[in-house]
């Protein structure tokens, strides 16, 4: 018996090599295509394969843990995947979590999605938490050995994989 609680099917997909980047301030300009080399990969061969797979879109989850998490409209997201960045930002403030999916506009950031938008042509949403207040956008536990499980809230939690899950 096929189960059919979800509308849409879901793939799931874990990226690797986000992080592996040459940021600007070891060359005095960032070299674009240095980061996200899962995601490139996997984008190139997308593009490549004439397979019966179409994707209507993605999100992607970045940092979306964190207590004080706050998720601005990021502005690749906006640029190829508005619509549904809207759609997503909207369902959240139904949901009451209006607090956390900001209405305030991002940095574009290098993420995943810049990729499988731009390579392989699948509007694709980054909810990420960045917070526009300070310098780095990150938090100071961010890349550190800080960064560990004592950063995470249920609540945060909760409240985003309610948002995806409405999306289904």
């Amino acid at each position: 018996m096929e189960d059919s609680t979800f509308k849409t099917p879901v793939d799931i997909i874990f990226f690797d090599c986000e992080d592996m980047g040459t940021p600007h301030f070891y060359t005095g300009a960032e070299r674009e295509d240095t980061w996200c080399l899962g995601s490139q990969l996997w984008a190139t061969y997308y593009s490549r394969q004439s397979s019966a797979i179409s994707y209507q879109y993605g999100i992607v989850l970045d940092m979306v843990g964190a207590p004080d998490a706050t998720f601005p409209l990021e502005m690749y997201s906006t640029q190829y995947a508005g619509n549904y960045q809207q759609q997503i930002w909207r369902t959240a403030e139904q949901l009451g979590y209006g607090a956390l999916f900001t209405k305030m506009q991002s940095y574009p950031i290098t993420d995943d999605h810049f990729y499988v938008n731009r390579i392989a042509g699948i509007p694709c949403v980054d909810i990420i938490h960045y917070d526009i207040r300070n310098a780095t956008g990150f938090a100071s536990w961010w890349h550190t050995r800080n960064d560990n499980m004592d950063n995470i809230a249920k609540s945060t939690l909760q409240a985003v994989g309610e948002v995806v899950m409405s999306q289904l």
